[in-house]
């Protein structure tokens, strides 16, 4: 007899394994000045951990992975991109 297939991460939808991440740091409080937010804390952060898990050494490296995994971050995360396009002409919004 078979044995049943189990769930891996690899067979979560992206926006559902991301969000989920992401939901994890929904309640902490967001020390930033809310004049120039454009994402929120908690995607910022999922962004941040997973960009140091790929390699990332810096806040430049950082930009530069979630610059590489863009698709993948605007499906899976809450990214104000309406708030970035306004403030900024980035590849990013």
């Amino acid at each position: 007899m078979a044995a049943a297939p189990t769930a891996s991460v690899v067979d979560v939808p992206p926006a559902t394994s991301l969000a989920a991440l992401a939901a994890q740091f929904d309640r902490l409080p967001d020390p930033r000045s809310p004049i120039h937010l454009v994402h929120p804390l908690s995607s910022v952060l999922v962004i941040a951990i997973l960009a140091i898990l790929a390699g990332s050494n810096g806040p430049t490296a950082i930009a530069r992975w979630a610059e590489i995994k863009q698709e993948l971050l605007v499906r899976g995360l809450a990214l104000w991109r309406a708030a970035c396009r306004a403030r900024t002409s980035s590849a990013w919004c």
